[in-house]
């Protein structure tokens, strides 16, 4: 047998949450400890979920997170940013999408 005590399955087993059933928690956990006092986080390729996490964490009372206006629940590949409160007004930032739109070529999409 390969894993004759069946160690491997528990090894398996903690990979994936780490990886993959934790992944967005485990995420805002590391945010929340290690960059609290950061004042701009540039988060790429995150989960449209990702939302729901930091909604529950103690880093939405610390920061902000901007989102563009359409996340894609698809690819799971959205840019976000964290914005320490102290530092940054919610209410001045703006979504550009439309107006980088508007100056690309005819023959380039975004993706949604």
């Amino acid at each position: 047998k390969l894993s004759p005590n069946c160690s491997w399955l528990v090894v398996k087993r903690n990979i994936c949450d780490r990886l993959y059933c934790r992944k967005h928690e485990l995420t805002v956990e590391i945010l929340e400890k290690r960059y609290e006092l950061v004042q701009i986080m540039c988060l790429q390729e995150v989960a449209a979920i990702f939302k729901d996490a930091y909604v529950n964490s103690d880093i939405s009372a610390t920061h902000w997170l901007a989102t563009p206006a359409k996340l894609d629940g698809n690819r799971d590949q959205n840019s976000l940013i964290l914005f320490r409160k102290d530092a940054f007004v919610a209410e001045t930032s703006n979504e550009v999408t439309p107006q980088i739109i508007d100056h690309m070529q005819k023959d380039i999409s975004l993706a949604d």
